[in-house]
């Protein structure tokens, strides 16, 4: 029944596969390509920084696990709000605490 809000698609657990790490070697081209640094006019590199994750308390401030766009969470990075004043997405996470 097409219109039916208490039916839902079902399966198995039997049918359920692992999930299985990519091997760089066998399978290169299925490797996501990361995007490459912005370099600055002074020969900085910088990175555009996704959403704001987390937040946890350290000394006299605050640092904030940072997701960087184009990238997965294993190059996540704990940035300290020093670092981040000027970043929308620190003014993103900001008011959505203040909202909650």
């Amino acid at each position: 029944m097409p219109n039916a809000p208490d039916t839902y698609n079902t399966f198995h657990t039997s049918q359920v596969l692992p999930f299985v790490e990519n091997d760089k070697d066998l399978f290169p081209s299925r490797e996501y390509a990361e995007p490459p640094p912005v370099v600055t006019e002074d020969g900085l590199e910088e990175w555009f920084v996704d959403s704001i994750i987390a937040e946890r308390a350290r000394g006299k401030g605050f640092q904030y696990l940072v997701r960087y766009s184009g990238y997965g969470p294993e190059h996540d990075r704990w940035m300290s709000g020093r670092e981040l004043k000027d970043n929308a997405a620190l003014d993103t996470w900001l008011a959505g605490k203040g909202s909650g």
